[in-house]
């Protein structure tokens, strides 16, 4: 105990806490099949909440992987995900046929440039029968006044002064996701994510600079949805949609709002010790991933 030879002052500081705060310095390493969430991609999960927005809730099939996790999140703050990949899992379409879709880098490579509509407007973000839940709508100008959900944007799409600048016109369209059957909320019918303004043009520009086309901007922000196509009604030739901006031109009307609901998304039928293994071997790579546990 420290003690003075003469007078003066001694300043001390007590921690009156009866809690000793933990540090978590494990990483861990999990696999497992899941609800929602991409396939064969290592992702980071801090905590419980972010465990459930990225793979879902558990359910039937899969609460003694998901238990598992959410123990280790108890503890730790650093747990390195990887979704199986099990027998029939589709990501749900916008024409009801399906479509595996793993990951952004799946999705990039094989499915990006699709055209003509082969799987319609729209994919679910990720594999499982929560995409069927989804329901995307869109208007411009010309279907705005028509559109169910148009209490949900301040104004008219119109053209957009990037556009506007270079002599083009009616380049805008709002975007919403919705979640049709309340599987995601809990409320049918609840808008999950909406995109105002966003832009026919290729090329378009928001005033700070970045990105405005719609295909981009829905495929960088949305934790719902992939762009898979133009409208069906403005897929035919010369309609704009989806090249640079020129002089005169006219990006082509919507005739009626398109709202398409999403379906034939379907879970992991099965997961064998096999897909495990194969989601296992990600983490065999000891440049990229130092694992405790």
């Amino acid at each position: 105990m420290a003690f003075q030879l003469s007078p003066g002052v001694n300043v001390s500081e007590i921690d009156l806490t009866t809690v000793i705060p933990s540090v978590a310095t494990s990483t861990g390493a999990f696999v497992g099949p899941f609800a929602w969430g991409p396939i064969g991609e290592v992702t980071t999960i801090s905590d419980e909440v972010r465990l459930v927005n990225t793979f879902g809730k558990p359910d039937s099939d899969n609460y003694e992987y998901w238990f598992s996790a959410a123990n280790f999140l108890a503890y730790g703050n650093n747990l390195k995900v990887v979704r199986t990949q099990g027998l029939g899992a589709l990501n749900a379409t916008a024409n009801g046929t399906g479509l595996l879709i793993k990951n952004e880098d799946d999705y990039l490579e094989n499915h990006a440039g699709y055209a003509a509509g082969s799987y319609g407007g729209w994919g679910a973000r990720c594999a499982g029968t929560l995409g069927n839940s989804i329901l995307v709508s869109m208007a411009d100008a010309n279907t705005f006044n028509v559109w169910a959900y148009a209490s949900q944007f301040s104004a008219v799409p119109n053209t957009s002064s990037y556009v506007a600048s270079r002599g083009g016109a009616n380049d805008e369209v709002h975007v919403v996701v919705v979640d049709e059957d309340g599987l995601w909320t809990g409320t049918a019918g609840t808008v999950l994510e909406k995109y105002a303004f966003v832009s026919k043009a290729s090329d378009a520009k928001k005033s700070d600079g970045t990105n405005n086309y719609y295909k981009t901007v829905i495929n960088s922000r949305s934790e719902y949805i992939w762009w898979m196509d133009h409208p069906t009604a403005v897929t035919l030739i010369n309609t704009a949609w989806g090249t640079p901006v020129t002089n005169g031109v006219v990006y082509k009307s919507l005739q009626n709002p398109v709202t398409r609901p999403l379906s034939a998304g379907t879970d992991d039928l099965a997961v064998s010790d096999g897909n495990l293994q194969n989601a296992w071997i990600i983490f065999a790579d000891d440049q990229r991933y130092d694992i405790s546990l």
